[in-house]
């Protein structure tokens, strides 16, 4: 008789047990879980489990899937879900809530186009020089938005692809940094164009016509591709030109010339220095030549003809 009360009263607790238990155990799925990139995802991680601290361990460590890439998605049916959990005996105790498919995404974080641009510009023009140029940066390509996994310290550092900064395109390499480690790249074209105020010529200018103030002009202009144009601070008006140029036209050194310091018919000093000893006589000058250059000479002493560097208006001399 005992022995029977025994077994019903076991009975009925077991029973209470199991109706505790099925009442207790939820499982409600999210429609969309953020999981760490190629790691295994479990019931946990993608859904709230209502149960017992035991069972909820239990059924939280359920494997479901390999996580997808930073960014990258994939979809899980609920029919999967409740196969994985039959695989460990829970599914007949277990109530599944939720949609019939929900996603697990890679976390991470997304660095934008624009975002990108604004560090491959800021960058340029911090390394710009402080000259009489007037800079203008502009993003010639848009960089590709870059995905990267979530975590940690991260920085974006640029480099430029050549040598240093040059007027005109450059390419510009920015890194995405995590913890001092560079874990993705990206290139960008930049365009630095420069605007500078230049001499140009305002009418005709003849060959071997001096450039004057009536003639030429200072203006604002584009010279990202004329890095020899005539600037502001250019004694330009000690110019003879070179070459025809005609009005409007940007001028740049190749057009010019310096006057000749000394000319064909000149009297000069001759100078002749030969170790301590120095000579002094008159001399005529044969030809037009500039400080440096070295020119024929009549001396008036022998009435021979030497050559001699011109060292200064009036002014020639002859080392030996």
């Amino acid at each position: 008789m005992k022995r029977s009360i025994l077994i019903l009263l076991l009975t009925a607790c077991t029973l209470t047990i199991g109706a505790v238990h099925a009442a207790q155990v939820k499982v409600t799925l999210r429609p969309e879980s953020q999981v760490q990139p190629a790691h295994t995802v479990t019931v946990g991680d993608i859904a709230s489990i209502e149960a017992p601290k035991a069972v909820a361990s239990r059924i939280g460590g359920v494997t479901i899937a390999t996580a997808p890439l930073p960014g990258q998605q994939r979809m899980i049916k609920s029919s999967y879900i409740k196969l994985r959990l039959k695989s460990i005996g829970s599914s007949g105790d277990v109530k599944l809530i939720g949609p019939d498919e929900v996603a697990i995404v890679g976390e991470c974080v997304k660095l934008s186009s624009d975002e990108l641009a604004d560090e491959a510009k800021s960058f340029v023009l911090s390394q710009l020089q402080n000259d009489s140029c007037t800079y203008e940066v502009t993003i010639e390509r848009a960089p590709r938005e870059l995905t990267i996994a979530a975590g940690g310290n991260i920085k974006l550092k640029s480099r430029f692809m050549g040598s240093a900064i040059r007027r005109g395109v450059n390419t510009v390499m920015v890194d995405v940094q995590r913890d001092g480690r560079t874990v993705a790249s990206v290139s960008t074209p930049v365009m630095v164009k420069s605007v500078a105020q230049v001499l140009i010529a305002t009418s005709p200018i003849r060959q071997g016509e001096a450039l004057t103030a009536s003639n030429t002009a200072l203006e604002q202009r584009e010279v990202t591709n004329i890095p020899d144009a005539i600037g502001q601070d250019s004694e330009a008006m000690q110019w003879i030109a070179r070459r025809s140029i005609k009005p409007g036209c940007i001028i740049v050194s190749s057009d010019v010339v310096l006057p000749p310091t000394v000319k064909k018919g000149d009297s000069v000093s001759l100078v002749v220095r030969c170790g301590n000893i120095t000579l002094r006589t008159n001399g005529e000058v044969k030809q037009d030549g500039r400080v440096g250059d070295t020119v024929r000479v009549i001396s008036a002493v022998s009435q021979s003809e030497v050559r001699a560097r011109v060292v200064e208006p009036g002014l020639v001399e002859i080392n030996s």
